[in-house]
């Protein structure tokens, strides 16, 4: 029975606790709801945290001043005071009232409970002549205006009681019937001199800590800008970056001319295009595992020479540029095959060599017989001398001798061709 008891107690504890803590919550936010007549904004400046530390504060308040006004109105009915009695009851409906109240700003309900407050000081201490529970509120008032206000509004509170104070003195100096007094004038000048000290000092350390807050509240709050916009901007470069990217994916994979990239350091490919693939034979993952002088047949730069997979050359007009592809030193190479080109021009190379050795051997043969026309010319010259005045024979002398230095011509040119 001892085992089942443990067993089952921690279990109703944690469910009492959980039950606790869900009605708290739901307190919270019926109490935060009420002092709200709007929400409040999303800013991390000092009087949106003022703002939020008097909700706190409310929701604290409430449940602890019940509780003690019910301990105080049971101790004042036992002595007798039943106008104390009610009148602590009737502050602590009040103000209740007041700070549940959705109709009335939150400003507003700063100012009812300061004046609560200051009221129910003033009445215990000169109608009761409590003037602890009344230096007790008062410096709370202080207090809660140092935290709430500026440091013109919470020095004036000081100065504020001050008077108070002083007004007090002078009506127990005078004798006034309406102020009660349980101790002599000395000690009341001795108590409020220490206490308006103390509130003071308070108010000034409440009020730098503040303005240290503060401005470590503005600098954060201008360091998350500078670091929203630096994201901003981040972002910004991040999609024209990815833009960037798929723009050229695209045109890398989509591209109709052969391009691939290979790392400068080990040589290896490390990408190839479709067209690349489809124009030299071989499968993506047999170009990944070459080098580019396993393509190219060289180990210094890419020349103008493609090996393809079943052997054949083909011919390229390539064009590169360096860059760092996925942080290694990198090259992109884009390749135009110029093959019927330079196939082309071997042809026209081997065909001028022809006609050139046909030009020449054909000189040699024309200028043979041209020799013999040439030599029979001269011989007939000899021989009949009549004749050389002869417009027939001198043109035919005239035209063997420029057919002569025509073929000498030719000869001499396609030996120069042949040289070069």
């Amino acid at each position: 029975m001892n085992h089942i008891f443990v067993c089952k107690n921690p279990l109703k504890l944690k469910l009492t606790s959980l039950s606790i803590a869900h009605s708290w919550l739901a307190y919270e936010r019926f109490v935060g709801n009420s002092l709200q007549n709007h929400k409040l904004k999303a800013d991390v400046g000092l009087n949106s945290w003022q703002d939020k530390l008097f909700i706190t504060l409310i929701v604290h308040i409430i449940p602890l001043s019940i509780i003690a006004v019910i301990f105080s109105i049971t101790m004042e009915l036992r002595m007798g005071h039943r106008i104390i009695a009610g009148f602590d009851a009737f502050t602590i409906l009040a103000v209740v009232f007041f700070m549940l109240n959705r109709k009335i700003p939150l400003f507003a309900k700063r100012l009812i409970l300061i004046i609560a407050a200051i009221l129910f000081s003033l009445t215990s201490a000169i109608i009761f002549g409590y003037f602890t529970i009344a230096a007790v509120y008062l410096f709370g008032v202080s207090i809660f205006m140092a935290y709430q206000y500026s440091s013109i509004h919470a020095y004036l509170s000081v100065v504020g009681h001050f008077f108070i104070w002083l007004l007090i003195g002078i009506g127990m100096y005078n004798h006034l019937e309406w102020i009660t007094a349980k101790f002599s004038l000395e000690l009341f000048i001795v108590f409020t001199s220490n206490l308006l000290f103390l509130n003071l000092i308070t108010v000034i350390i409440i009020r730098q800590t503040l303005g240290n807050f503060d401005r470590s509240i503005q600098k954060e709050s201008i360091l998350l800008k500078r670091l929203k916009d630096e994201l901003i901007v981040v972002d910004q470069l991040n999609v024209q970056l990815a833009e960037s990217e798929a723009q050229y994916k695209t045109l890398f994979f989509m591209s109709p001319l052969p391009k691939w990239i290979y790392d400068l350091e080990t040589m290896m490919i490390l990408q190839a295009n479709e067209a690349a693939l489809n124009s030299y034979g071989y499968t993506k993952a047999e170009l990944l595992e070459m080098t580019i002088s396993d393509l190219t047949g060289h180990t210094a730069e890419p020349h103008q020479k493609i090996i393809k997979k079943n052997g054949e050359i083909s011919y390229v007009d390539l064009k590169w540029s360096s860059f760092l592809y996925k942080g290694k030193p990198s090259r992109i190479v884009i390749a135009s095959d110029i093959t019927e080109r330079v196939n082309h021009l071997e042809e026209i190379e081997r065909q001028n060599k022809r006609l050139q050795e046909i030009a020449y051997r054909q000189a040699h043969v024309i200028r043979s017989p041209l020799t013999k026309i040439m030599a029979l010319s001269e011989l007939i010259q000899q021989e009949y001398i009549q004749l050389q005045q002869e417009p027939l024979f001198t043109n035919l002398s005239k035209s063997a001798q420029e057919l002569d230095q025509v073929i000498h011509d030719i000869i001499k040119h396609s030996e120069n061709t042949s040289r070069t």
